[in-house]
């Protein structure tokens, strides 16, 4: 085998005896790529004659199942002569229909949730299922798949769930999971709208009260020079210099009248006198 060939074979998950069906998967591609794939399967039968190619891709494929196994499954492989008969072992072993292998992954179907709306693990975790089932030897349609798609789904989706039920035709996986992905992109755009509106709404209040004017009954009115008001709501006739009092105005008014007052009374009780002189 190639350098390129063995970095795939340690960089794939070993077998460990319940990831068979990925395992099988990962084999198959790296046994395709080395041309290991026919003399693995058993298609390419040994020559009668002993000679080809065909010891060596028996070698080949052979080394690719035992370093691909776990400690707990060579058990399983350790005593077979060939790379078919190793293949056969393990396939007869986790590969072939059993009703409690078959109860078993139609109740971990039933219980595939779409959590935290992630579309793309609920579809890829139901199709997985369904593989293992199918190659155990159930015939499950890609139309029972497409209806345990729409069926397992969150109440939060129950109106895509009623639209899909309703829908004429055949429904495919793929058009199940083509709506549930139009769907999520949907939530998703709809969220993040929400945010922008949100973000732009507290920016436009903070704006408006860095722009607002000053509370009034924090300005003075420039014409009397009082607070609590503006000089459009001020009584006052007309401006009033800082300089100038207000409140000491009527006093003068009030003392210069009673200077006169006390003025024009002394000149009225002189003027007798004056009279009576004459």
């Amino acid at each position: 085998m190639t350098t390129s060939i063995n970095s795939l074979i340690a960089a794939m998950p070993k077998l460990d005896g319940n990831n068979y069906h990925d395992w099988a998967f990962d084999i198959k591609m790296i046994a395709m790529r080395a041309g290991t794939w026919d003399v693995l399967t058993g298609v390419q039968k040994p020559p009668k004659d002993g000679g080809g190619d065909w010891e060596k891709l028996d070698r080949d494929a052979y080394t690719m199942i035992g370093l691909s196994v776990g400690r707990s499954e060579m058990v399983h492989v350790r005593d077979c002569k060939t790379a078919h008969q190793a293949w056969t072992a393990l396939e007869e072993i986790y590969a072939r229909s059993s009703r409690a292998n078959r109860i078993a992954l139609r109740q971990k179907m039933n219980m595939v949730s779409l959590v935290d709306d992630d579309v793309q693990d609920y579809v890829a975790q139901i199709s997985d299922l369904a593989a293992r089932l199918r190659a155990s030897g159930v015939n499950i349609s890609d139309e029972e798949e497409a209806d345990i798609l729409i069926m397992n789904l969150p109440s939060t989706w129950n109106h895509v769930a009623s639209s899909l039920m309703i829908r004429p035709g055949v429904l495919t996986v793929k058009d199940v999971a083509t709506v549930l992905r139009e769907e999520l992109v949907r939530r998703e755009h709809e969220k993040n709208g929400g945010r922008i509106a949100a973000f732009a709404a507290r920016s436009t209040t903070g704006q408006k009260n860095r722009n607002q004017a000053p509370s009034v009954d924090r300005r003075e009115c420039y014409r009397c020079r009082k607070r609590g008001h503006i000089a459009a709501n001020c009584d006052a006739p007309a401006p009033v210099s800082r300089s100038e009092s207000p409140s000491k105005e009527p006093k003068k008014t009030e003392n210069a009248n009673v200077a006169q007052d006390h003025t024009g009374s002394s000149r009225s009780k002189e003027l007798p006198a004056m009279i009576y002189a004459l």
